[in-house]
């Protein structure tokens, strides 16, 4: 059994998305919305390279998916999102891209 899921974080990281040989990723279920500590937030579940990742997508990510796919969330399930990563303030983080 190939246990490489099980040594990465849950989450879709910057780590993963540079490890990864192609950068692409499908929304496989609804989005919802999370309580942090920065405010309600929405959640995805996306597959990457055969793995199941929770991803919580910036402002950025959404007005994306939103100018590539459509406001309604409900019409991005099974559509592919293409990540890179960004250096936001000195840190890394995850943008992701409609795949139009």
């Amino acid at each position: 059994m190939d246990m490489t899921q099980y040594g990465q974080s849950e989450w879709l990281t910057p780590e993963i998305v540079k490890q990864s040989p192609t950068k692409m990723g499908r929304i496989t279920q609804n989005i919802t919305l999370e309580e942090g500590k920065f405010g309600v937030r929405p959640k995805m579940e996306i597959e990457i390279d055969g793995y199941t990742k929770s991803y919580q997508p910036s402002k950025d990510t959404v007005r994306n998916l939103i100018l590539a796919y459509d406001k309604m969330s409900e019409g991005w399930i099974n559509k592919e999102i293409r990540f890179q990563t960004i250096n936001v303030n000195g840190q890394e983080r995850v943008l992701g891209l409609g795949n139009v």
